[in-house]
């Protein structure tokens, strides 16, 4: 295989937490005032694509579940969400860790 057809190590990672997050376990546990990253649902026509949205946990309903409670901090303004499930695919409507850069 030539070098340009490997994948980065990185991409590797991603891969891995997608791998994670579908067999439903968590690379960490969710804690109150943790930083993470929040998928916006977007709007049903589509006009508004899911976006991701910086986020702190403000309360952990299901620490096995990865359910947690958010402040979501949008350009506009804060929303408060509760019950929002973990997804290592970045599902709208879910949060994540935020990617390492």
């Amino acid at each position: 295989m030539s070098s340009k057809n490997q994948r980065p190590p990185e991409a590797i990672e991603d891969l891995q937490r997608m791998i994670d997050g579908a067999a439903g376990s968590r690379p960490q546990p969710a804690s109150v005032g943790r930083s993470v990253h929040y998928v916006s649902r977007g709007s049903a026509d589509g006009f508004f694509r899911p976006t991701c949205r910086a986020a702190v946990i403000t309360e952990v309903a299901d620490a096995a579940l990865g359910i947690v409670g958010l402040c979501i901090l949008n350009p506009t303004g804060l929303f408060f969400d509760q019950h929002v499930r973990y997804s290592a695919l970045n599902e709208p409507g879910t949060w994540h860790w935020q990617e390492r850069i």
